[in-house]
């Protein structure tokens, strides 16, 4: 989303900006690896205008977290096919077919989780309780 300088843009869509161009520094550098400044020197802003939208940068990690989540649709996806009727065989198979398609076609997503948990941030958890732990147990 590249705009002219001094241009404004709606803050939903700086919030989008921010959380893209945070994404992909995440995702290259890790949760640890990657600081507020970069992410504002990349999104061209202030580094002020992150924190008036994202109160923190754990925060802003989980927005993306969360945004992913919601345009893959991953929970609806694993409802439907549990509630099939499909045989388990068929099930974890349709499983891992969903996951590598999404990983081939934008693995930014799998980096995030990944750089979680090898950092051991508490994010990693609060994935796995948020959108993993409810279908683990039925699983």
């Amino acid at each position: 989303m590249a705009t002219a300088p001094g241009t404004r843009i709606r803050g939903t869509d700086r919030r989008l900006q921010i959380m893209k161009v945070a994404k992909d520094l995440f995702a290259r550098h890790g949760f640890d690896g990657t600081t507020t400044r970069q992410i504002a020197e990349r999104a061209k802003v202030n580094e002020a205008i992150i924190f008036r939208h994202f109160p923190t940068k754990q925060d802003l990690y989980w927005a993306i977290i969360e945004h992913e989540c919601e345009l893959g649709a991953f929970q609806q996806a694993l409802e439907e096919r549990l509630n099939s009727g499909a045989s388990d065989r068929e099930i974890f198979a349709g499983i891992a077919e969903d996951s590598l398609r999404r990983r081939a076609k934008d693995s930014s997503l799998s980096r995030l989780l990944l750089y979680s948990a090898l950092e051991n941030h508490q994010l990693s958890q609060k994935f796995f309780q948020t959108h993993v732990g409810c279908y683990y147990e039925r699983l």
